[in-house]
Protein backbone atom coordinates (compact mmCIF):
# COMPACT_ATOMS: atom_id res chain seq x y z
CA UNK A 1 0.00 0.00 0.00
CA UNK A 2 1.54 3.25 -1.10
CA UNK A 3 0.24 5.10 1.92
CA UNK A 4 3.05 7.59 2.23
CA UNK A 5 2.40 8.92 -1.25
CA UNK A 6 -1.31 8.68 -1.80
CA UNK A 7 -3.21 7.64 1.35
CA UNK A 8 -5.03 10.95 1.51
CA UNK A 9 -8.74 10.36 1.88
CA UNK A 10 -9.82 13.14 4.18
CA UNK A 11 -12.68 13.72 6.60
CA UNK A 12 -15.98 13.12 4.85
CA UNK A 13 -14.60 10.36 2.62
CA UNK A 14 -17.01 7.82 4.00
CA UNK A 15 -15.46 4.88 2.18
CA UNK A 16 -11.78 4.47 1.59
CA UNK A 17 -10.54 1.21 0.23
CA UNK A 18 -7.29 0.48 -1.40
CA UNK A 19 -5.04 -2.26 -2.63
CA UNK A 20 -2.68 -0.25 -4.78
CA UNK A 21 -2.94 3.41 -5.64
CA UNK A 22 -2.65 4.80 -9.11
CA UNK A 23 -3.24 8.23 -10.55
CA UNK A 24 -5.94 6.94 -12.90
CA UNK A 25 -9.32 5.52 -11.98
CA UNK A 26 -12.01 4.57 -14.41
CA UNK A 27 -14.49 2.55 -12.43
CA UNK A 28 -16.78 1.80 -15.34
CA UNK A 29 -14.23 -0.87 -16.25
CA UNK A 30 -14.53 -2.53 -12.86
CA UNK A 31 -17.30 -5.09 -13.34
CA UNK A 32 -16.27 -5.78 -16.95
CA UNK A 33 -12.73 -6.60 -15.87
CA UNK A 34 -13.97 -8.85 -13.12
CA UNK A 35 -16.21 -10.62 -15.61
CA UNK A 36 -13.19 -11.29 -17.78
CA UNK A 37 -11.45 -12.92 -14.86
CA UNK A 38 -8.65 -10.39 -14.85
CA UNK A 39 -8.79 -9.60 -11.15
CA UNK A 40 -7.79 -11.45 -8.02
CA UNK A 41 -9.05 -9.07 -5.38
CA UNK A 42 -7.47 -8.58 -2.01
CA UNK A 43 -9.76 -5.81 -0.90
CA UNK A 44 -13.16 -5.09 -2.40
CA UNK A 45 -15.91 -3.12 -0.73
CA UNK A 46 -19.41 -1.89 -1.14
CA UNK A 47 -21.75 -1.56 -4.11
CA UNK A 48 -22.77 0.49 -7.12
CA UNK A 49 -22.92 3.81 -5.30
CA UNK A 50 -19.36 3.36 -4.16
CA UNK A 51 -18.29 2.48 -7.68
CA UNK A 52 -20.11 5.47 -9.14
CA UNK A 53 -18.57 7.73 -6.50
CA UNK A 54 -15.13 6.79 -7.78
CA UNK A 55 -13.62 5.84 -4.46
CA UNK A 56 -12.83 2.22 -5.33
CA UNK A 57 -9.24 1.39 -6.18
CA UNK A 58 -8.08 -2.03 -7.28
CA UNK A 59 -4.84 -3.85 -7.81
CA UNK A 60 -5.04 -5.57 -11.20
CA UNK A 61 -6.58 -4.71 -14.53
CA UNK A 62 -8.64 -1.65 -13.58
CA UNK A 63 -7.61 1.84 -14.58
CA UNK A 64 -8.02 4.25 -11.70
CA UNK A 65 -8.78 7.79 -10.58
CA UNK A 66 -7.92 9.72 -7.47
CA UNK A 67 -10.09 10.40 -4.40
CA UNK A 68 -11.91 13.34 -5.94
CA UNK A 69 -15.37 13.02 -4.40
CA UNK A 70 -16.69 12.67 -0.92
CA UNK A 71 -17.91 9.24 -0.01
CA UNK A 72 -21.24 7.54 0.12
CA UNK A 73 -23.52 8.13 3.10
CA UNK A 74 -24.95 4.90 4.51
CA UNK A 75 -27.74 4.16 6.92
CA UNK A 76 -25.17 1.52 7.85
CA UNK A 77 -27.40 -1.16 9.36
CA UNK A 78 -25.68 -4.51 9.51
CA UNK A 79 -28.28 -5.99 7.17
CA UNK A 80 -27.69 -3.25 4.63
CA UNK A 81 -23.93 -3.58 4.83
CA UNK A 82 -24.18 -7.34 4.52
CA UNK A 83 -26.22 -6.97 1.34
CA UNK A 84 -23.68 -4.50 -0.02
CA UNK A 85 -20.84 -6.99 0.33
CA UNK A 86 -23.00 -9.92 -0.77
CA UNK A 87 -23.97 -8.18 -4.02
CA UNK A 88 -20.35 -7.63 -4.98
CA UNK A 89 -19.25 -11.15 -4.02
CA UNK A 90 -22.10 -12.80 -5.90
CA UNK A 91 -21.81 -10.58 -8.96
CA UNK A 92 -18.08 -11.28 -9.20
CA UNK A 93 -18.82 -14.98 -8.80
CA UNK A 94 -15.19 -16.07 -8.87
CA UNK A 95 -13.68 -18.43 -6.31
CA UNK A 96 -10.37 -16.62 -6.62
CA UNK A 97 -11.85 -13.54 -4.96
CA UNK A 98 -10.36 -13.08 -1.47
CA UNK A 99 -11.65 -10.16 0.56
CA UNK A 100 -9.88 -8.53 3.48
CA UNK A 101 -12.39 -6.21 5.12
CA UNK A 102 -11.25 -2.75 6.21
CA UNK A 103 -12.50 -1.61 9.60
CA UNK A 104 -11.55 2.06 9.74
CA UNK A 105 -14.43 3.93 11.40
CA UNK A 106 -12.41 7.11 12.12
CA UNK A 107 -12.22 7.66 8.35
CA UNK A 108 -15.17 5.75 6.88
CA UNK A 109 -17.76 6.53 9.51
CA UNK A 110 -19.03 2.99 8.86
CA UNK A 111 -17.84 0.53 11.51
CA UNK A 112 -17.85 -3.16 10.66
CA UNK A 113 -19.38 -4.69 13.76
CA UNK A 114 -18.07 -8.10 14.75
CA UNK A 115 -21.48 -9.79 14.21
CA UNK A 116 -21.42 -8.46 10.62
CA UNK A 117 -17.88 -9.73 10.09
CA UNK A 118 -18.85 -13.13 11.45
CA UNK A 119 -21.94 -13.32 9.26
CA UNK A 120 -19.94 -12.49 6.14
CA UNK A 121 -17.21 -14.99 7.00
CA UNK A 122 -19.76 -17.72 7.74
CA UNK A 123 -21.73 -17.07 4.55
CA UNK A 124 -18.68 -16.71 2.30
CA UNK A 125 -15.93 -18.65 4.10
CA UNK A 126 -13.74 -19.05 1.02
CA UNK A 127 -14.04 -15.39 0.09
CA UNK A 128 -14.12 -13.25 3.26
CA UNK A 129 -10.82 -14.38 4.74
CA UNK A 130 -9.48 -11.49 6.79
CA UNK A 131 -9.68 -7.93 8.02
CA UNK A 132 -7.50 -4.91 8.71
CA UNK A 133 -8.43 -3.15 11.94
CA UNK A 134 -7.58 0.55 11.86
CA UNK A 135 -9.97 1.50 14.64
CA UNK A 136 -7.10 2.11 17.05
CA UNK A 137 -8.81 -0.16 19.58
CA UNK A 138 -6.99 -3.42 20.36
CA UNK A 139 -10.10 -4.94 21.97
CA UNK A 140 -11.78 -5.21 18.56
CA UNK A 141 -8.99 -7.37 17.08
CA UNK A 142 -8.59 -9.31 20.32
CA UNK A 143 -12.26 -10.30 20.39
CA UNK A 144 -12.24 -11.10 16.66
CA UNK A 145 -9.29 -13.48 17.02
CA UNK A 146 -10.73 -15.02 20.17
CA UNK A 147 -14.06 -15.78 18.52
CA UNK A 148 -12.70 -16.62 15.06
CA UNK A 149 -9.32 -18.38 15.42
CA UNK A 150 -7.37 -18.43 12.18
CA UNK A 151 -9.14 -15.44 10.65
CA UNK A 152 -6.64 -13.28 8.78
CA UNK A 153 -6.61 -10.28 11.09
CA UNK A 154 -4.11 -7.45 10.64
CA UNK A 155 -3.70 -4.50 12.99
CA UNK A 156 -3.56 -1.06 11.40
CA UNK A 157 -0.77 0.09 13.72
CA UNK A 158 2.45 -1.64 14.76
CA UNK A 159 1.63 -0.60 18.34
CA UNK A 160 -0.52 -3.76 18.43
CA UNK A 161 1.86 -5.99 16.44
CA UNK A 162 3.03 -8.28 19.21
CA UNK A 163 -0.43 -8.56 20.75
CA UNK A 164 -1.79 -9.43 17.32
CA UNK A 165 0.76 -12.16 16.68
CA UNK A 166 0.46 -13.67 20.16
CA UNK A 167 -3.31 -13.84 19.67
CA UNK A 168 -2.88 -15.72 16.38
CA UNK A 169 -3.22 -12.79 13.96
CA UNK A 170 -1.26 -12.05 10.83
CA UNK A 171 0.63 -8.93 11.88
CA UNK A 172 0.23 -5.33 10.81
CA UNK A 173 -0.43 -3.23 7.73
CA UNK A 174 0.85 0.14 8.83
CA UNK A 175 1.58 3.48 7.20
CA UNK A 176 4.70 4.01 9.28
CA UNK A 177 6.31 0.95 7.72
CA UNK A 178 7.16 3.41 4.96
CA UNK A 179 9.79 4.89 7.27
CA UNK A 180 10.44 2.22 9.93
CA UNK A 181 10.14 -1.11 8.13
CA UNK A 182 13.39 -2.74 9.35
CA UNK A 183 12.53 -2.22 13.02
CA UNK A 184 8.95 -3.40 12.52
CA UNK A 185 10.20 -6.48 10.67
CA UNK A 186 12.62 -7.27 13.50
CA UNK A 187 9.79 -7.04 16.03
CA UNK A 188 7.68 -9.32 13.82
CA UNK A 189 10.44 -11.92 13.49
CA UNK A 190 11.26 -11.92 17.20
CA UNK A 191 7.85 -11.54 18.82
CA UNK A 192 8.24 -14.85 20.69
CA UNK A 193 11.88 -14.30 21.65
CA UNK A 194 13.24 -12.89 24.89
CA UNK A 195 13.88 -9.59 23.13
CA UNK A 196 10.37 -9.48 21.69
CA UNK A 197 9.02 -7.11 24.33
CA UNK A 198 11.97 -4.73 23.94
CA UNK A 199 11.66 -4.63 20.15
CA UNK A 200 7.92 -4.03 20.45
CA UNK A 201 8.53 -1.19 22.90
CA UNK A 202 10.98 0.37 20.43
CA UNK A 203 8.54 0.43 17.52
CA UNK A 204 5.68 1.56 19.77
CA UNK A 205 7.70 4.50 21.06
CA UNK A 206 8.70 5.55 17.53
CA UNK A 207 5.17 5.19 16.21
CA UNK A 208 3.89 7.47 18.97
CA UNK A 209 6.51 10.09 18.06
CA UNK A 210 5.28 10.05 14.46
CA UNK A 211 1.55 9.93 15.15
CA UNK A 212 1.79 12.95 17.45
CA UNK A 213 1.54 14.77 14.10
CA UNK A 214 -0.87 14.18 11.19
CA UNK A 215 0.35 10.84 9.89
CA UNK A 216 0.80 11.38 6.15
CA UNK A 217 2.40 14.84 6.34
CA UNK A 218 4.66 13.50 9.10
CA UNK A 219 5.80 10.56 6.99
CA UNK A 220 6.46 12.87 4.09
CA UNK A 221 8.51 15.22 6.28
CA UNK A 222 10.66 12.30 7.38
CA UNK A 223 11.16 11.12 3.81
CA UNK A 224 11.96 14.67 2.64
CA UNK A 225 14.59 15.01 5.35
CA UNK A 226 16.19 11.64 4.72
CA UNK A 227 16.13 12.04 0.92
CA UNK A 228 17.08 15.73 1.09
CA UNK A 229 14.26 16.37 -1.34
CA UNK A 230 11.47 18.78 -0.37
CA UNK A 231 9.26 17.44 -3.16
CA UNK A 232 8.35 14.69 -0.70
CA UNK A 233 6.55 17.25 1.47
CA UNK A 234 3.75 17.75 -1.03
CA UNK A 235 0.36 16.36 -0.02
CA UNK A 236 -3.05 16.49 -1.61
CA UNK A 237 -5.81 18.69 -0.19
CA UNK A 238 -7.43 18.62 2.29
CA UNK A 239 -4.12 17.62 3.89
CA UNK A 240 -1.45 20.24 4.51
CA UNK A 241 2.32 19.80 4.87
CA UNK A 242 3.73 20.07 8.36
CA UNK A 243 4.84 23.55 9.31
CA UNK A 244 8.58 24.13 9.63
CA UNK A 245 8.20 24.17 13.41
CA UNK A 246 6.29 20.89 13.53
CA UNK A 247 8.62 19.25 11.05
CA UNK A 248 11.66 20.33 13.04
CA UNK A 249 10.14 19.06 16.27
CA UNK A 250 9.38 15.72 14.65
CA UNK A 251 12.91 15.35 13.30
CA UNK A 252 14.43 16.39 16.65
CA UNK A 253 12.35 13.75 18.43
CA UNK A 254 13.42 11.06 15.98
CA UNK A 255 17.07 12.04 16.29
CA UNK A 256 16.76 11.77 20.07
CA UNK A 257 15.14 8.36 19.55
CA UNK A 258 18.18 7.33 17.49
CA UNK A 259 16.15 6.72 14.36
CA UNK A 260 18.80 5.09 12.12
CA UNK A 261 18.32 6.99 8.83
CA UNK A 262 18.76 10.29 10.70
CA UNK A 263 21.61 9.25 12.97
CA UNK A 264 23.64 8.49 9.83
CA UNK A 265 23.13 12.05 8.59
CA UNK A 266 24.32 15.44 9.68
CA UNK A 267 20.88 16.92 10.38
CA UNK A 268 20.42 20.68 10.34
CA UNK A 269 17.24 21.75 12.09
CA UNK A 270 15.72 24.98 10.80
CA UNK A 271 15.18 27.70 13.42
Amino acid sequence: MDQARNHTAGPGAQIHLTVLHDARVHTSNFINDVGKGQLIAQCLLFLDNALNSRVVQHALGVTQRTHDQTGVQFGSSNDGLFQAFAQIIERVGDQRLKIYLYHIPPVSGVPLDLPLVGRLADTYPDCVVGLKDSSGEWLYTEKLLRTRPGFGAFSGSEIFLRNNLLAGGCGTITASANVNAPAIRSAYDSFQDEKGEVLQADITRRRKIIQAHPMIPALKSILATVAKDDNWRRVRPPLLPLSSTDSNNLIKSLVMDEYPPLTKMAITIEQ
